[in-house]
């Protein structure tokens, strides 16, 4: 497959109909740059909606996938918290 675009004064490109077609790029979508300098080219791919969505699955476990970054986040802070406190308050002296 093959398409030409201009690069414009702000760095910008319209990707032609048929790559768009074929890679399924619709408005909004965000893609994927990879650059191999030795070979002089540069691969572009429709990137995931997420890492986390396109890794979802990959890793057997019994805790529910969770799609909000910010619910992570949160489970992820009190979970390093409970660890520090445990890590500090955990140990009995003797």
């Amino acid at each position: 497959m093959v398409g030409t675009s201009t690069v414009t004064s702000k760095g910008q490109v319209t990707v032609p109909e048929s790559v768009r077609l074929f890679l399924g790029i619709v408005p909004g979508d965000s893609l994927y740059f990879e650059v191999e300098p030795e070979n002089e080219v540069a691969k572009i791919r429709k990137a995931p909606k997420s890492m986390v969505s396109e890794l979802a699955g990959s890793l057997k476990s019994k805790v529910p996938f969770v799609d909000n970054m910010s619910e992570v986040r949160d489970k992820v802070w009190r979970e390093v918290g409970r660890m520090y406190e445990k890590k500090l308050y955990g140990k009995k002296k003797g």
